[in-house]
């Protein structure tokens, strides 16, 4: 259900009427262009029913700095975005936002925190997976399948030991 509340800045409080004095309660700030600029949630204690002034939670929005980015395949030297990548954020459960030139632009990501990025290419192409920052501009680029074969195997080779399991997992540092 959703109520609307009062916000009072200078007291650093606010309002809202609600039926039953339990629950969870979630609140946003939102810009004039309905834009989430910051969210926080909790937990309502139920109070007695005498009470004169119950108190909710204390609730504290945290603003938001999203993460902006490209993915390109590693063959591709201008890092253009890959046409027909699915670009999943905050953990694989949403789908990125992209604007029109697939630049990843997506703002759902408070302040201070991180998440796992996943590019699902199209066919011949792994998936890769990058940690960022909120606020971060990430550069993410994906191995094509035989790239990453001809690296288990070169790598295999100098260590003699066998890495080339297609479905292990390739960790690329810089």
């Amino acid at each position: 259900m959703l109520e609307r509340g009062t916000v009072n800045v200078q007291a650093a409080t606010y309002s809202i009427k609600v039926s039953d004095t339990g629950g969870q309660i979630r609140g946003r700030i939102l810009a004039k262009n309905g834009q989430v600029l910051g969210e926080g949630s909790g937990l309502i204690t139920n109070v007695g029913q005498n009470a004169i002034d119950p108190r909710g939670p204390k609730l504290v929005l945290i603003p938001r700095d999203g993460v902006s980015g490209v993915h390109y395949s590693q063959y591709d030297a201008e890092k253009k975005p890959l046409v027909g990548a699915n670009v999943n954020i905050l953990h694989g459960s949403e789908k990125a936002e992209q604007d029109q030139d697939l630049y990843t632009q997506d703002t759902r990501l408070g302040q201070g925190s991180m998440t796992l990025l996943s590019v699902e290419a199209p066919k011949n192409f792994l998936v890769s997976r990058k940690i960022v920052y909120s606020g971060e501009k990430f550069s993410l680029p994906i191995l094509p399948e035989r790239m990453a074969k001809s690296l288990r195997e070169m790598v295999s080779d100098q260590r003699q030991q066998d890495l080339n399991d297609p479905h292990g997992t390739l960790i690329w540092g810089s």
